[in-house]
């Protein structure tokens, strides 16, 4: 399963929240993680992947880890 998580957080922390709900789910949890900056600007752009992602169906999650 692939999780692109937009913001401020350690790679290594994001891969060690996932881990229980790969465990629960079966399947591995594959995240890309951007900086809040880092997807502004790659949104300016004409990038196909952010092309992609804007217009495909998805699951906009918007919280923190607890």
């Amino acid at each position: 399963m692939d999780l692109m998580v937009i913001g401020d957080v350690d790679f290594e922390q994001l891969s060690l929240t996932l881990y229980p709900a790969q465990e629960a789910l079966g399947r591995e949890i594959n995240p890309k993680l951007y900086r809040s900056e880092e997807w502004r600007a790659l949104s300016r752009t004409d990038d196909g992947f952010v092309r992609n992602v804007l217009k495909s169906p998805r699951i906009d999650l918007i919280g923190q880890a607890l």
